[in-house]
């Protein structure tokens, strides 16, 4: 095989590194061809069976020796056509017999199908080992299976008809698989005929191809008959080959559950594939050399290379990471092939356009048919730093508006203490004002009240009322002043007296008269006589008003 061919083949199946364990799983002989036949992945039971190395199977055409063709399907002396009928859709079964070095032989079941790996198209080769199965009935041919013992040895179900012409073929014995597959007592069903016992042949061949097989030897294989009728339903691998005295040994085998399986390992080998390609995250497999061995989708995205032009080369020695974090990258895949996961490291990956991308890259040891690979996760990290940065951003500005908040609580503090202090101060000086103030206008007002005391004319005591009421209005205005620091204070008390409201109101006359007269207003104050005589409140703040 070319090297070139086998390297790119290995490459393009690499892309299911999940389909590597499943076959790896399995305890039959799988192996994965190209389209040239030849063998580009096998599992262990493959090495069991041909008693060879794996790397002995790689490269070689499978079917180079001793092949039988397929019943059923299209004959050709050319093994390439079963290869691309499988490759067109077509699944293939057949026999096969193979020699191996030691010059054993073995004998095998073959089933052929399509495998879809990315772009490419692989054969997907299932081999059950059918050589004790063949033994068995090579000594149930030579001793004429003519024993209920015998045929109650058979591990699958087996069951002896007699051909009577033209067309009738009728039970002989059965062994106790039959008897379970069939889901009737044999005893009950001997010298029925075959379309009796097996309802649902009819409309089928299969009688037919049975009476062929007694009337020519040759034996006759259906690897899936569907047969149904009113009892059950089933999909039976069914072999039939000629006794002597016009016999024919039919044996069967229900293979419902085989066939889901294998449907089953298809479809769990899309859906790794599609998990693999589809996933948001860039994800790759390297050796334990370091050299790719896959990518998927998102990892060309990330890259800006196609997936060719990074497998097979060492990623140590790729221009993806700079200078100055190969060391850690080299660190961090050491310990995966210890066996070891690595945690998310953060790298600056180079784009094959220049760009740099901030990823966060994690590695996981995984086994592939007793392989080591490591398998890379790579996240790009770019807006989450972004949106980090903002965060930190913000919080510099909360930070900086709290403080901000802080200062200006501070200066109101410093200003609503010195508010304080002011007012204080205003309050002392008003009262210290008014002690001064207050006692010349006693003394004023004792004067007065003396000199009214005195011998006057009606003018000079006029004058002298003047004075000692005008002083008095004084005091008051002085109290006034008092009584709106008490009120700043919340202080501040109302009297309740009783009084003469006529007197209130000469006095409050007597202090705006002067002022009327000399802007050559006349003022007067006019009881009505609805007024009471006496009132019971505070003079001093009707006076205010």
């Amino acid at each position: 095989m070319p090297q070139g061919t086998e390297k790119s083949s290995t490459a393009m199946l690499s892309a299911a590194a999940d389909l590597r364990t499943l076959i790896g799983s399995l305890p039959v002989c799988a192996m994965v061809m190209n389209a040239s036949g030849e063998i580009v992945l096998a599992n262990g039971a493959c090495v069991g069976l041909f008693g060879c190395a794996e790397e002995e199977l790689l490269g070689k055409v499978l079917f180079s020796v001793s092949f039988a063709v397929q019943q059923g399907v299209e004959k050709s002396e050319d093994d390439e056509t079963l290869i691309d009928l499988a490759l067109a859709g077509k699944p293939q079964v057949f026999e096969w017999t193979h020699s191996r070095d030691d010059g054993s032989e073995f004998h095998a079941e073959v089933s052929l199908s399509r495998l879809a790996v990315g772009e490419g198209s692989f054969v997907l080769a299932v081999l059950h080992d059918m050589t004790e199965r063949l033994e068995t009935e090579n000594v149930l041919l030579e001793v004429l299976q003519t024993s209920d013992d015998i045929v109650r040895a058979i591990p699958s179900g087996l069951i002896i008809y007699q051909y009577e012409e033209p067309d009738k073929l009728t039970l002989l014995h059965g062994n106790p698989e039959a008897e379970r597959l069939v889901g009737v007592a044999i005893e009950n069903c001997k010298g029925i005929d075959l379309d009796e016992m097996w309802p649902g042949t009819k409309g089928t061949d299969l009688k037919e191809r049975l009476i062929e097989v007694v009337n020519s030897g040759e034996r006759f294989e259906s690897e899936r008959f569907h047969y149904r009728d009113d009892r059950f339903e089933g999909v039976y691998h069914i072999r039939a080959f000629a006794l002597p005295r016009s016999r024919l040994a039919v044996a069967f085998e229900d293979v419902s559950e085989r066939i889901a399986a294998d449907e089953q390992i298809r479809s769990s080998e899309e859906r790794l594939k599609m998990l693999f390609e589809y996933a948001p995250d860039a994800c790759y497999l390297c050796d334990m050399k370091g050299s790719f061995v896959d990518g998927n989708r998102a990892a060309e995205r990330m890259t800006g290379y196609k997936r060719d032009e990074l497998i097979g080369k060492n990623f140590l020695k790729t221009r993806l990471l700079p200078v100055s974090q190969v060391p850690k990258a080299a660190a961090g895949f050491a310990k995966s092939v210890l066996g070891q996961p690595t945690p998310p490291e953060e790298y600056k990956l180079r784009r094959k356009d220049g760009g740099v991308v901030e990823v966060e890259i994690s590695t996981y040891p995984v086994k592939v048919q007793g392989q080591l690979l490591v398998f890379g996760i790579a996240r790009d990290i770019a807006e989450r730093k972004r949106s980090e940065s903002e965060l930190v951003g913000a919080k510099q500005q909360i930070e900086l508006a709290n403080k901000q908040l802080r200062d200006a609580l501070e200066q109101q503090k410093i200003l609503a203490q010195e508010a304080l202090a002011a007012n204080r101060a205003k309050s002392e000086f008003l009262a210290n004002m008014s002690h001064e103030i207050r006692t010349p206008m006693n003394a004023i007002i004792g004067f007065s009240e003396i000199l009214a005391d005195q011998d006057l004319g009606r003018e000079e005591r006029g004058y002298v009322n003047l004075i000692k009421d005008s002083s008095r209005s004084l005091l008051d205005l002085i109290n006034d002043i008092l009584d709106f620091s008490k009120v700043e204070a919340g202080k501040l008390t109302v009297e309740h007296i009783e009084f003469s409201l006529a007197e209130l109101l000469d006095e409050i006359a007597s202090l705006m008269r002067p002022a009327a007269e000399r802007k050559g207003l006349c003022f007067e104050i006019r009881p009505d006589g609805v007024l009471p005589a006496n009132i019971r409140r505070d003079p001093t703040r009707l006076r205010q008003c």
